[in-house]
């Protein structure tokens, strides 16, 4: 795929408003889809999501019969597809983790008759048993995050059956290395991490023994834990809670967990600072030992499963923007054509202006600054009202939010687009102002197909 840099496109900035305001990212809402073949029943299984081909990877768990299972699903957005890999771990619960220098996806250990530590690698295709001769010892409740500095899957904590861990091990695609950093979070399972690629750190929380609500980062660049709890307002202490990170607006998003069978169902996001509550209009149920992982291509969190404290679930939860939705979401180079976006800015907003506002996708998330404002987007290449390309064109939306702050924008995508910009995602938002840009939306991505 060529990237926006190479395709030689020229960008065009027209702007004259006043940037005086932070901006505050659109309403966030769960949905809960209906997808025709979905997976079995299950708790503790493990969920990452595959960068390259665009796809959460779904392995194992523990079904309504206290069963273990080594099944292997995708999530394209819309669909589960069972895979039919020729080899494949054994039955366990256990942890996963993207390796996105080496584009795999990294499995270790886990539990099943009893504890595991055995390492396996998804090509999308098949499992391959990777364990060397040095691995970590076996436990069950731990968690894994990719470091992207230093570019190896790192592995915290768990229980061995006897002892409480807290060891920190990288895995770099032949070799574990124990690290021995001068701090670390004291002994911990059933914790969750993820990693905040913006701010190039590890974030863990919760878990424990006892059980806890503490916050800590890695810093690979250091090689250190430390503990940023923040003294202000936490998540209650909690297990078996569920964290991914969300590219788009750069927050770690956390939902549920706590101890069996009282669960939590509260969404919770983490900027770096401090943990903010959520308070969305429709959420899954409380839930412990369920799955998460962020969907880039989709620009939405992706939640499978879980248990309820009476039942094991099979429910497809997403967790993404309501306030602006597109009809389509694929567009032809070749012949073109409109993209509908629905906007829905919230009453407060009725009568002020607003203008959408896009950019390309290289793999390289961060925010769009306009002024002292940032707005969340997965950029390269910035286009504002017009973007040009060989014989191309594409056109944004300017308009006036109706007196409920909604509007209809159109996205206009002509005939005969540059054929270098097959594959490519365009990311769109729109930004509310009266003087002053007062409001952002978190995008939704469009992408151009050959026909």
């Amino acid at each position: 795929m060529v990237t926006p840099r190479t395709s030689h496109i020229l960008v065009l900035v027209v702007l004259t408003i006043v940037l005086t305001t932070i901006s505050v990212v659109g309403q966030m809402d769960w949905t809960k889809l209906s997808p025709t073949l979905i997976p079995s029943a299950r708790f503790r299984h493990a969920m990452a999501y595959d960068e390259a081909r665009q796809r959460v990877v779904l392995f194992g768990g523990v079904d309504s019969n206290l069963k273990r299972l080594n099944d292997t699903w995708e999530w394209d957005g819309s669909s589960w597809i069972p895979c039919k890999p020729n080899t494949s771990p054994s039955a366990r619960f256990s942890a996963m983790a993207y390796d996105s220098a080496r584009k795999r996806v990294v499995l270790f250990g886990g539990g099943s008759v009893g504890q595991l530590n055995d390492t396996w690698e998804w090509d999308g295709t098949n499992w391959t048993d990777v364990t060397p001769a040095v691995s970590p010892p076996a436990r069950v409740n731990h968690d894994l995050a990719y470091d992207g500095v230093r570019k190896s899957v790192v592995l915290f904590g768990g229980y061995t059956g006897k002892t409480w861990l807290n060891d920190t091990w990288g895995w770099d695609g032949r070799t574990w290395t124990q690290y021995k950093p001068t701090t670390s979070p004291p002994v911990n399972a059933g914790h969750a991490m993820a990693y905040d690629s913006a701010g190039q750190r590890i974030v863990l929380f919760g878990g424990g023994q006892p059980i806890c609500n503490n916050t800590w980062e890695w810093d690979g660049r250091a090689g250190t834990w430390k503990n940023v709890t923040p003294s202000g307002l936490n998540p209650p202490v909690r297990n078996m809670h569920a964290m991914a990170y969300d590219a788009a607006r750069q927050r770690i998003v956390l939902f549920s967990g706590g101890y069996h069978p009282s669960y939590h169902a509260d969404t919770w996001e983490w900027g770096g600072i401090s943990w903010i509550q959520c308070s969305p209009t429709t959420k899954p149920p409380k839930l412990g030992g369920h799955g998460m992982a962020y969907d880039a291509a989709r620009g939405n969190t992706v939640l499978f499963g879980g248990h309820d404290g009476t039942n094991i679930r099979n429910d497809t939860w997403v967790y993404g923007p309501t306030d602006l939705t597109a009809s389509s979401h694929l567009v032809s180079v070749a012949t073109g054509g409109n993209v509908t976006l629905s906007i829905d800015a919230g009453t407060g907003h009725n009568g002020k202006s607003y203008f959408l506002a896009g950019c390309m996708d290289s793999g390289a998330p961060r925010g769009m600054p306009l002024g002292n404002v940032t707005l969340l987007l997965n950029p390269d290449g910035y286009f504002w009202f017009t973007v040009y390309s060989p014989n191309s064109l594409i056109a944004n939306s300017l308009g006036v939010l109706d007196g409920s702050g909604k509007a209809t924008a159109t996205v206009k995508v002509p005939k005969g687009l540059s054929p270098v910009l097959i594959g490519l995602r365009f990311y769109h938002a729109y930004i509310v102002f009266l003087n002053s840009i007062d409001y952002s939306s978190t995008p939704v991505p469009l992408t151009l197909r050959p026909h």
